[in-house]
């Protein structure tokens, strides 16, 4: 690969400077082989999630959005959503800036944008938005990575206490059985119910899990061995690029 498409690919150019992206440092430890992340069913499931990150987010930066002129699959994710800020008091201090906020560490040299910089009740800190039906490891290392940058960004007056995830999974639900139905991609899976029956399938529901995540310390650690080893896995094109600050150590 070039270095030019490397460095767009894998990092940001911030102050004079090339840093790696979070999400590139984490994929060293991503279960999900490449060649499964290159067929077309995963690549939807990955358009899909970021178009419900780019909703939520006109979301929560316009309150008075009209829902219904969005994909009808996004509206039972608005309600939800809506729901899920009133039961928990998310409040987002400063709209414009704090959606999809771009965050560095220039000493150990990475970046990445986080999804939301929130109030929850009486504490802040950052949500990341995740669409699927589970958590993954990569999850736990991102989310430590973009806190210490976070807390050590330098602004002045604000205490980040605390890092969440918000997972958001759809279904549909068979009128009948109540068995569920989940689609990813071009596949789709029938969870419980009757096998006999008939399915009648609802419209789309949200699945909405809300999680603080502890032990920071430790997955920051980890965050750091995950970098060390997607240096040195990536080594060669790292040493051409003379402005990433450690391309000397690599």
């Amino acid at each position: 690969m070039r270095i030019d498409l490397f460095k767009q690919k894998f990092g940001y150019e911030i102050e004079d400077m090339w840093l790696p992206r979070v999400t590139a440092i984490t994929s060293i430890i991503s279960k999900f082989p490449f060649a499964l992340k290159n067929r077309r069913g995963f690549r939807e499931h990955l358009e899909w999630g970021t178009e419900v990150h780019e909703f939520i987010g006109a979301m929560l930066q316009n309150p008075g959005l009209n829902n219904e002129k969005q994909d009808p699959r996004l509206i039972p994710i608005a309600e939800s959503v809506a729901s899920w800020q009133r039961e928990y008091g998310v409040k987002l201090e400063d709209p414009k800036h704090d959606v999809e906020r771009r965050v560095h560490n220039r000493e150990l040299a990475y970046a990445g944008t986080i999804d939301l910089v929130a109030h929850v009740g009486d504490r802040k800190g950052l949500i990341e938005i995740k669409t699927g039906k589970q958590l993954v490891e990569e999850y736990f290392l991102q989310t430590a990575a973009y806190f210490n940058a976070l807390v050590n960004s330098g602004a002045s007056g604000h205490e980040y206490e605390a890092r969440w995830i918000l997972r958001i999974d759809q279904y549909e639900e068979c009128e009948g059985c109540q068995a569920r139905r989940k689609r990813r991609g071009y596949s789709s899976f029938v969870n419980g119910g009757v096998e006999q029956c008939n399915h009648q399938w609802s419209l789309p529901k949200a699945d909405l899990e809300f999680l603080e995540l502890p032990e920071y310390e430790q997955d920051l650690r980890a965050f750091f061995a995950a970098k060390e080893l997607w240096e040195w896995n990536n080594r060669v094109h790292l040493r051409k690029i003379v402005n990433y600050p450690k391309h000397r150590a690599v």
